[in-house]
């Protein structure tokens, strides 16, 4: 695995574990995007996970 590919997966996996961890205990800076998807709807709360996430970089 190239160095590159390597940085990506580490940061793919900070990002998605700190999207989850907002997903369950949502900030206040997080209400204008909505309540967390229910975990039924796992692509609708991977997604907002990730938006969170973002956003909080």
């Amino acid at each position: 695995m190239t160095h590159l590919a390597e940085r990506h997966r580490i940061l793919a996996r900070a990002l998605a574990d700190r999207g989850h961890t907002l997903a369950a205990s949502p900030p206040p800076w997080a209400r204008p995007l909505g309540e967390p998807s229910p975990t039924h709807a796992p692509r609708l709360r991977h997604a907002w996970a990730t938006t969170c996430a973002l956003v909080e970089l």
